[in-house]
């Protein structure tokens, strides 16, 4: 088959691919993937045929021919990145291209490109996150990996194993729905003064790339959750088999720097002796800081499985030495300069199993199950405040450690069907179950009491089951192209803790008891009009069903809707290489379990509505190759936010009959978050550039009439101190937030160095609170902190790895910080690994 010199030339870049047999329309996803072209084809029940193998070392011509061998399929290159497929039997059907090779008529688009591409070509926000990136500056905490994502930051990131993120401004009571490999844990932690936290346990050595969605999602993983989808996907035989590979083997260790194995336990109050912090040493690796793990893949021409292991250790870590040590006169934190950090070690085992397999005529099917335990350090934030020097009441203690384990198992189909117009079905089902012993001091439970004071060991657990099915349909219409996926989704959650009645009959646990039932239908459709101009539409119904434990709960509690939410879109691309978008979405936020059941300090409120979000977004996609020099590409996704909240769910404050004050969520008029976000990439081989930048224009909370809590009327108005009792405080996000990363490629690209610099200001609205409010959020200094990596492969199947983590050794706290905790000092660490 000839083709012009111009295509010919643009076909002939090699790229390393490892397909087994499968389905010609899966298999030219994963060439999609690999080159990012552009593959069109009939309506033909043939493109469900199997295809042959493609492993090597090969150009896109050659990769396609290869899958297409004894099909009866044959391509042609109509342009530099677009292959169209078509079959013999169609000749009579299509028309003849002055070249003498066959077009079809009509054609489908198909494909999905790179991960790290498709947020530079999707409309509306999203973001992605690659293994890589991961591994450049390995994560002190599980949250430390969101720091290249713009918009998106771990909350209270230094108190626990587990990961909270706010996203937009929005985070806790399920506002955002963090996942791994598409299963939600659901997990819940109660903070006291300082809130609550929906808690994810995940192994950071397991994870193979994190896709971010923001605001209202519209497809499986999206019900409940208004305020973003993240889904941390764990590694894949892909990700471990080369080109060529039937099998492969990886083992992985690391040891680290700056930290201490933890000392005995001690009270968190009173007057008892108690162990004091230690000093960083002058130690560099002092063998309380290690990490090993090992993975497996093997695959066949039907088949794929994997397996693999993990341990990591960590003690107690070193805040960092130098830095602002007050605002505005204050300290920053009790844990001083260079000292130890109590309740921040580690000791973690995680288990990670996948099989898939492939037959017949487009059918597959895939298992995996996860486990994850780690006996961690649990930070009680709420103490943190009071503490206010050797002879306080409250200090700084090592507390019992807590422990995790977290069971996950998935099963998933797929069918690529022959239909015409019904191209596939998607359906998965999943359990996840997450069990957690606490060693954290509870100020109500009963239990050891000293000091007038009372300790509790918390122990809960929740149990998510869930599910989805959906199709993907593709018709050719008078106006253009138009695909559509339809679904539907199903998540059922039970919680369950040791928590008791204590005075009056009132209910004292931390977490909810209860049950909550999640379902949805939802539509995306995309109308391609013509090569410049695409719409978007999409419908999702919700609805939610909560209920109360009765046999824990002094009242009955329950609470029940549904709600119908729209989105729409539309696309131009008036040049190749240029994406103009702007997008409308409403969504909704049930209400969480903790807000329907009632716990510590808290009464039920029946008339408690469930928030909805009016999401308004303009930005660009760029995405060029051989821009400045051959080969070269550069990636930018700009954009401009308006989300808007009504019935916002707070914590407030109001007067008991009996005259004492209690607690009760309560629904405000609306909040609003503007802002401006800007990702981008370059990547010339000998040197890469990435920068991610968020900005907020205006965060505010507004009442529309006055609010007579405890004797202390809030005035009517806009503002972020209007939310003054809420744990919301802890959640506003910085003024601005982001990330520049540089690095360059030496010795024939065997040698990796880098640089990141990640920078924040001050809150939004600054550190003000209300008189009489308990949820003062912890102040901290705009900052920049310097991490240096690289990376050096010593073979073919060896490589180093080594990075320093904070490198002027800054004494900060991090943006969103939900207790008074300093973050890790310079860390040293180095890694070696070794495929076979």
């Amino acid at each position: 088959m000839s083709v012009s010199p111009a295509i010919a030339q643009a076909a002939s870049q090699t790229y390393d691919f490892n397909i087994p047999s499968k389905p010609v329309r899966q298999a030219l996803n994963d060439i999609v993937r690999v080159t990012g072209i552009d593959v069109t084809f009939a309506e033909t029940p043939n493109a469900s045929l199997a295809g042959r193998p493609v492993r090597g070392t090969m150009s896109v011509e050659q990769a396609v021919a290869a899958l297409l061998s004894g099909t009866g399929l044959t391509y042609h290159f109509s342009g530099p990145r677009t292959v169209s497929i078509t079959d013999h039997s169609l000749a009579g059907q299509v028309a003849s291209a002055e070249d003498g090779a066959t077009t079809l008529n009509p054609i489908i688009a198909k494909g999905s490109r790179n991960p790290a591409d498709i947020p530079y070509e999707t409309a509306g926000s999203s973001s992605y996150i690659s293994a890589d990136q991961i591994a450049r500056v390995p994560p002190t905490s599980t949250g430390d990996i969101f720091k290249s994502a713009p918009g998106v930051i771990a909350s209270g990131n230094r108190i626990g194993a587990s990961v909270d993120v706010n996203v937009r401004g929005l985070q806790g009571q399920n506002r955002v729905n963090l996942m791994v490999d598409g299963t939600r844990q659901s997990s819940h932690s109660y903070r006291g003064y300082r809130g609550s936290r929906n808690e994810v346990f995940v192994d950071p050595d397991f994870l193979g790339g994190v896709d971010i969605a923001k605001g209202p999602g519209a497809g499986a993983g999206g019900v409940g959750a208004m305020g973003g989808v993240i889904n941390m996907r764990t590694l894949e035989g892909g990700d471990l088999l080369k080109p060529g590979e039937d099998w492969a083997l990886r083992v992985k260790g690391g040891v680290g720097s700056n930290t201490i194995a933890p000392p005995s336990p001690a009270l968190s109050f009173g007057f008892d002796p108690i162990t004091r912090p230690r000093e960083a040493g002058s130690d560099i690796f002092t063998g309380d800081s290690w990490s090993g793990s090992m993975v497996g893949a093997v695959a066949g021409d039907e088949y794929e499985l994997l397996a693999g292991f993990s341990r990591r250790k960590s003690g107690n870590y070193f805040a960092g030495s130098n830095g602002q040590l007050t605002y505005a006169g204050k300290a920053l934190s009790p844990i001083g300069p260079g000292k130890e950090v109590f309740n921040t070690s580690q000791d973690m085992e995680s288990f990670l199993g996948k099989g898939s397999m492939q037959w017949g005529d487009g059918h597959s099917l895939s298992l995996s199950y996860i486990y994850y335990a780690n006996k961690y350090g649990n930070i009680d934030e709420n103490f943190l405040p009071y503490v206010s020097g050797p002879t306080s009441y409250y200090r700084l203690a090592q507390n019992e450690l807590s422990k995790t384990q977290t069971h996950t198992a998935k099963a998933s189909y797929e069918y690529q069907f022959a239909h015409e117009n019904l191209v596939g079905l998607k359906a998965n089902v999943w359990l996840t179950d997450v069990a957690t012993r606490g060693g954290i001091v509870n100020f109500y439970s009963g239990g050891t009491t000293s000091g007038g004071r009372v300790l509790k060991s918390v122990e809960s657990s929740i149990r998510t089951l869930g599910g989805d099915v959906a199709t993907d349909w593709e018709f050719e219409t008078g106006m253009g192209t138009l695909t559509m996926t339809n679904g539907v989704e199903f998540v059922h959650e039970t919680a369950k803790e040791n928590g008791e009645f204590g005075v009056s009959g009132v209910y004292v646990g931390a977490n909810p008891n209860g049950s909550r039932v999640l379902a949805s239908a939802f539509n995306q459709s995309k109308l391609e009009v013509n090569d410049w101009l695409s719409l978007m539409a999409g419908l999702r119904f919700d609805y939610f069903d909560n209920q109360g434990d009765e046999a824990s709960l002094k009242d009955f509690d329950y609470a029940s809707a549904s709600r119908l939410n729209p989105s729409v879109g539309v696309i131009l691309e008036p040049v190749e290489g240029l994406q103009l978008f702007g997008t409308y979405s409403q969504g909704w936020r049930p209400l969480s379990l903790r807000e329907t059941a009632v716990s510590i300090g808290f009464t039920p409120n029946p008339y408690l509505k469930p928030e909805t979000s009016a999401n308004m977004e303009f930005g660009l996609n760029v995405r060029h190759d051989d821009v400045f020099r051959a080969g070269d590409s550069l990636k930018l996704k700009a954009s401009y936010f308006d989300n808007s909240y009504d019935n916002f769910i707070g914590r407030e404050r109001y007067v008991a009959p009996e005259g004492f004050w209690l607690y009760r969520w309560d629904n405000i008029a609306d909040a609003t978050f503007r802002g401006y976000e800007l990702s981008a990439s370059y990547d010339a081989e000998v040197f890469f550039l990435e920068a991610a930048v968020t900005y907020y224009s205006d965060v505010k909370f507004c009442r529309d009439k006055e609010a007579n809590l405890f004797t202390l009327v809030i005035p009517a108005g806009c503002g972020v101190e209007k939310l003054p009792f809420d744990y919301g405080m802890m959640n506003v996000p910085p003024k601005y937030s982001g990330s520049l990363t540089a690095g360059t490629r030496l010795l024939d690209q065997k040698l990796t160095l880098g640089a990141r610099a990640y920078f924040f200001g001050e809150r939004v609205g600054g550190y003000a609170h209300y008189v009489g409010s308990h949820t003062t959020a912890p102040a901290y200094h705009a900052d920049q902190i310097v991490d240096l990596f690289g990376s050096y492969k010593v073979d073919e199947h060896s490589s180093l790895d080594f990075s320093i983590e904070n490198l002027g050794d800054k004494y900060y706290l991090d943006p969103l910080s939900t207790g008074l905790v300093p973050s890790p000092g310079r860390t040293f660490r180095a890694s070696f690994t070794r495929r076979f």
